[in-house]
């Protein structure tokens, strides 16, 4: 026969308060656990649930990318107009197009659709590429040896680095350096039978709503062709037309905060062949109404600037200046 006593009354005590004080985990009836567990006088809180990370979509990840360069490149920059007729040192995302009305000291009308535009991407934070389409010509005028009309040769590629700038409320300037590579694609009449580069440097100054853009720049034939005939064909060309030093320079005034006037100098000299020693120049007045908002994130550019020739005087043979005047119209939306 077994009897409590003192001894083994004190275990059978402690059992009992310690199970007054260590409460059962309450469940519902779908078998989930209640949101906390109360042990004595503390409350643990209930285990979270892990939420896996969405999927990475390299293709959107790579699209994400390439936003915040574009928007990186701009803010790193000033905000001008580009220039009618003069390149700018300034990264830009856009497709633009334009077409040239061009009065000759012949009698000719030449009606030039794309002239070597395109699109141009930005590609990093300082780098800027261009794609463009080759510019087709349509020529009239008196005798008719002098109509024509086809594709000239292709500045298919250009490869833009910006070197320095600073945004528009801070130091107000850009310098870049670009290289264009043009094909001789054209039909006969306006081809020059080789390819060729044109390394360029161009920079730009602002003062409030004033900047100078500027570019200096060269054509450099590169001794390509496609047969012994091309090869000669492109000595002609040369012979007639010579090492070019390219040069231009676009004064600009913001009005309004989309109107920008300008006026451009655009200036050739011819080193050597049958133009050797001719600097040729046009004046080129024009105003363009910059970055219309379209949608979010398409902004649409329009511009019309009047190209006259001022220098050198007319001349017959070679055809100098290739034409006296024209008028430029340009279209071009930004993303």
């Amino acid at each position: 026969m077994y009897c409590l006593t003192a001894h083994s009354a004190i275990p059978l005590a402690a059992v009992a308060i310690a199970g007054a004080t260590i409460a059962t985990v309450p469940a519902y009836a779908d078998n989930s656990v209640a949101p906390s567990t109360v042990v004595g006088d503390s409350t643990q809180p209930a285990p979270q649930a892990v939420v896996p990370a969405p999927a990475v979509n390299g293709l959107q990840e790579f699209f994400d990318d390439w936003a915040a360069w574009v928007s990186d490149a701009k803010a790193s920059q000033p905000s001008w107009a580009g220039p009618i007729a003069t390149t700018s040192g300034l990264l830009g995302q856009r497709y633009r197009f334009e077409v040239q009305l061009q009065q000759s000291g012949n009698g000719t009308q030449t009606t030039n659709f794309d002239n070597g535009k395109g699109v141009d991407l930005i590609v990093s934070e300082t780098q800027e590429i261009r794609l463009a389409l080759p510019p087709y010509y349509i020529r009239t005028g008196t005798p008719p040896q002098n109509t024509l009309s086809g594709f000239a040769d292709w500045s298919i590629f250009r490869f833009k680095q910006r070197l320095l700038s600073s945004p528009q409320d801070q130091g107000n300037y850009v310098v870049s350096a670009w290289v264009g590579l043009s094909l001789p694609t054209g039909i006969a009449k306006l081809t020059s039978h080789y390819a060729s580069l044109s390394p360029t440097i161009g920079f730009g100054k602002g003062w409030g709503a004033f900047d100078v853009q500027v570019n200096f720049g060269a054509v450099v034939p590169t001794g390509l062709v496609r047969s012994a005939l091309q090869g000669r064909l492109a000595e002609a060309f040369q012979a007639t037309n010579g090492d070019r030093i390219i040069g231009n320079v676009a004064f600009q005034y913001q009005l309004l905060g989309m109107i920008w006037p300008e006026i451009e100098v655009n200036w050739t000299y011819y080193a050597d062949g049958s133009r050797a020693g001719l600097s040729r120049v046009f004046l080129t007045p024009g105003i363009s109404i910059a970055r219309i908002p379209i949608t979010k994130g398409l902004k649409l550019t329009l511009a019309v600037g009047y190209q006259a020739a001022v220098s050198p005087a007319y001349r017959a043979m070679p055809l100098t200046p290739q034409f006296n005047n024209a008028w430029l119209l340009s279209a071009s939306l930004g993303f």
